[in-house]
């Protein structure tokens, strides 16, 4: 999971963290098991890639994962 996240350096994504809470961000780094990633508002949030569920490249949509319109 870890090299797959590098890859995704500089692009914005879409995480599931187990616990089931989407966050999304761009990928700025990934290394020692930490994501690095900064959401819409420049919040910068430190991940533990272990705890990663599923991810994938962000889809600008109106609806955001996780969220009720």
């Amino acid at each position: 999971m870890e090299e797959l996240l590098a890859g995704s350096a500089g692009k914005e994504v879409d995480l599931v963290i187990a616990s089931g809470v989407t966050l999304r961000g761009k990928v700025r780094s990934v290394s020692g098991g930490v994501a690095v990633i900064e959401d819409e508002d420049g919040k910068t949030f430190h991940v533990s890639v272990a705890h990663v569920a599923a991810f994938g490249e962000a889809a600008h949509t109106n609806s955001r994962p996780g969220f009720i319109a």
